[in-house]
């Protein structure tokens, strides 16, 4: 994102790969009870912004822009934050970027739905001192997806999900 509201040279690359996908849902028979986006970024920004007082402000306004543009561009849905972890040597840039995250949680169109990546390294769930260790991805992904889930009434809280019937993916090869 790099605090840039205007940052977006994968932008309408990525909202033409999200069109394309619904459209081949609906072409497969399914129709989405949610449009949304589940976003997980901020480590360039916590770690190369060159006013680290200035991160927490410049952060919100990006974020806050880039909703405005998925909901133009790809939902109405909501954007699903999961909040960005921390790393030795910028504290104060990852702080910056979660209080962001918070901030524009507390406004409409975005919700937060996981809150433990800063827990990875005391966990050992870290591949390297930026990136997550599969365990952490997994443990991000459950219980993001089981929040996502709940929050839109398709879950029972702390319900595990049911299958029913064929997986999306089998639906779409079928179609295809």
């Amino acid at each position: 994102m790099r605090c840039s509201p205007r940052s977006s040279t994968l932008r309408e690359a990525a909202a033409a790969r999200f069109n394309g996908a619904l459209s081949d849902l609906a072409d497969a028979g399914w129709e989405p009870v949610w449009r949304g986006v589940v976003w997980h970024q901020g480590e360039q920004d916590a770690q190369q912004y060159p006013d680290v007082g200035g991160l927490r402000a410049a952060y919100t306004d990006a974020l806050r822009a880039l909703g405005a543009w998925l909901a133009g561009a790809v939902l109405p849905g909501e954007v699903f934050v999961l909040r960005l972890g921390d790393r030795s040597g910028y504290r104060d840039g990852y702080a910056a970027v979660r209080a962001a995250q918070d901030a524009v949680c507390l406004g409409e169109g975005f919700t937060m739905t996981y809150t433990q990546c800063d827990l990875f390294p005391a966990r050992g769930w870290m591949r390297d001192p930026l990136h997550y260790a599969q365990a952490g991805l997994n443990h991000m992904g459950t219980h993001a997806a089981r929040a996502v889930a709940t929050h839109l009434g398709l879950l029972a809280e702390g319900a595990p999900p049911a299958p029913t019937g064929p997986t999306i993916a089998q639906r779409l090869r079928q179609a295809l």
